[in-house]
């Protein structure tokens, strides 16, 4: 990057931090749809006690901090662009895969909810920020935390999207 790194254009990079983060800050909504998940699920392809999905963001979390590693390391044997294209694809495929694996049952819903989106979550998550710091190397802390302020506007942002969409409907899943 050279003498890219006081380029104008580095708040671009900035930007595309907080924007990033802002898409990664859907994982704090979990806890507060697992209800729905939960009904929906006992409703559709288990018994009445058979289903618990209290454990989904630790799974997520579990399987994120198994790919952290390895994100750094695709990072440095590649470019940074190599593990956020895959989090982009493990993101999104986790969570528009789980519209039809929900339908097929408790463990095709965890691997596609729970784990692609941890893969995704795991390669995005270390590498963002450590991108936009190589960018500003003489405000490297308020980069960051502009970036990881991110994560709490997604958060709010989500949480927000979910309750509009989801709570005028109550809990009627025969239209999902």
């Amino acid at each position: 990057m050279g003498s890219s790194k006081r380029s104008p254009n580095r708040i671009f990079v900035l930007l595309g931090g907080v924007l990033n983060f802002i898409g990664l800050g859907y994982y704090s909504t979990v806890s507060s749809f697992i209800p729905t998940i939960t009904i929906y699920l006992m409703r559709h392809n288990f018994g009445e006690n058979s289903v618990n999905a209290n454990w989904f963001p630790t799974l997520i979390l579990l399987t994120s901090a198994a790919i952290m590693p390895l994100a750094g390391i695709l990072e440095r044997r590649t470019i940074f662009k190599v593990p956020l294209l895959l989090s982009a694809l493990f993101c999104s495929l986790g969570i528009l895969l789980s519209h039809l694996s929900v339908k097929s049952g408790y463990a095709f819903f965890t691997l596609t909810y729970c784990v692609m989106y941890g893969i995704g979550f795991g390669l995005n998550f270390p590498i963002t920020p450590s991108v936009v710091i190589e960018w500003f190397p003489n405000h490297q802390c308020l980069a960051c935390g502009s970036v990881f302020s991110g994560f709490g506007v997604g958060s709010i942002f989500f949480s927000q999207l979910q309750a509009y969409i989801v709570k005028p409907h109550g809990c009627n899943f025969k239209s999902v």
